[in-house]
């Protein structure tokens, strides 16, 4: 059967991958062409192909273009927006192909969006981005750059683009910059679908549906041997660059208690690994990782998740976002941020904006007490069929507007 139709999924961080792979999963392959194009990140060479090359039909690379208020760089951007905007010209995109944006602010998804305008346009996006893209940034709390006063004012209307904000937070520069349109999400995508904790809404308004993270339908379809899930994983941060505002001599000590934690309740029922973040240089020889088995792969954990669903038991992090994505791998997840001495800025930031509606045994709390498993009592049959029934409506009501048959697989 002739794929009548595309689907373009754009992805910009490799941990966009997986959502990308669960989406597929959805879909009829039969009618839909489905195309990745990526947005590229130095993490991308630490992807094995295998895990996505037969997922997609057609996979695009591109350069990434990105702020900055240095001449230099600034005219290497020009150029490189020009050479990408001629390239997303160039590809067979049809009147009524479906664009699904995970990257959201990214210059590639704005590129796409501004020049397709006919597509119908989807954007995936967790809880916390959502939040964020709906916080007006007030002038008291964030100031705006001079890079993102250059690319705003002048940049992005000379290449006919959606103008974003880029802020940074006042006197926080250990906060990464906010970003987003200057416009509300539904004056750019015709559909938008906020990824949150199984337990949430299928509709928020007409445009604007909820539903867990798609992973479901990569779990569907293995075979899960519940019995061998023998490893806990705790995932590293580069803490040598001042983690969370902290100095490696105040954050190490917290460290090594967490990481004892693990060793006091798990230890040696299971196997105990830590995974050092990809910009660990040698952190891990400021810590106490007796019994730790060491894996330096430096495989992002939702792409290590669907290698390793079956071994996994549990998963723990200081404040990593690789703890909120095995949650929504349903995977027991957890995060000692409140065990460390940071302010109240930032356990807002991690809870609020990074973690986003997760429930409260997700964060640990007091060290003498063992984690509360939360999915004990809780089976994940439902998150399938959330996503399923969201994405089958969005696909009904847009065979509709173009008169044809439902496509959802």
């Amino acid at each position: 059967m002739e794929k009548i139709k595309s689907i373009w999924i754009i992805v910009d961080h490799p941990n966009q991958l997986a959502t990308a792979i669960g989406l597929s999963s959805f879909i009829n392959r039969q009618k839909y062409q489905i195309n990745l194009l990526i947005s590229n990140h130095p993490y991308w060479e630490k992807v094995p192909r295998e895990l996505y090359q037969n997922t997609f039909d057609n996979i695009i690379i591109f350069e990434r273009p990105d702020y900055s208020k240095y001449p230099h760089r600034i005219l290497k951007n020009i150029l490189l927006i020009f050479k990408i905007k001629r390239e997303i010209k160039q590809l067979n995109f049809r009147k009524n192909d479906i664009i699904v944006g995970l990257s959201v602010f990214n210059y590639l998804e704005n590129i796409v969006l501004s020049v397709h305008k006919k597509c119908i346009k989807i954007a995936m996006m967790p809880i916390g981005v959502y939040k964020e893209c709906n916080d007006p940034l007030s002038d008291i709390t964030c100031y705006q750059t001079i890079e993102g006063f250059i690319f705003s004012r002048l940049i992005e209307p000379f290449f006919s683009l959606h103008r974003t904000l880029y802020k940074r937070v006042r006197n926080h520069k250990e906060i990464a910059p906010r970003i987003r349109y200057q416009k509300l999400l539904t004056e750019i995508y015709d559909y938008i679908i906020v990824l949150e904790s199984q337990k949430c809404p299928q509709s928020i308004d007409k445009v604007t549906y909820s539903m867990p993270f798609p992973y479901s339908g990569i779990k569907k379809k293995r075979i899960l041997d519940v019995e061998n899930k023998k490893k806990v994983i705790f995932f590293g941060v580069p803490f040598r660059n001042m983690e969370h505002g902290l100095s490696a001599e105040v954050y190490v000590p917290y460290l090594n208690q967490c990481l004892n934690f693990l060793r006091k309740f798990y230890s040696p029922e299971y196997t105990l690994i830590y995974r050092p973040h990809p910009a660990e240089v040698n952190e891990i020889n400021l810590l106490n990782l007796e019994h730790f088995v060491v894996e330096s792969d430096g495989l992002l954990s939702e792409l290590y998740y669907i290698q390793n669903y079956s071994d996994i038991h549990a998963i723990f992090s200081v404040a990593s976002t690789s703890s909120r994505s095995g949650f929504f791998f349903s995977l027991p997840s957890y995060v000692f941020c409140k065990i460390f001495p940071l302010n109240e800025t930032i356990q807002r930031c991690i809870s609020v904006d990074e973690m986003g509606d997760l429930p409260d045994s997700f964060y640990i709390k007091d060290l003498s007490l063992s984690p509360i498993n939360y999915f004990e009592n809780n089976a994940d049959s439902s998150d399938y069929d959330q996503c399923y029934k969201v994405m089958k409506e969005i696909f009904n009501n847009i065979e509709k507007i173009n008169g044809s048959s439902p496509d959802l697989g």
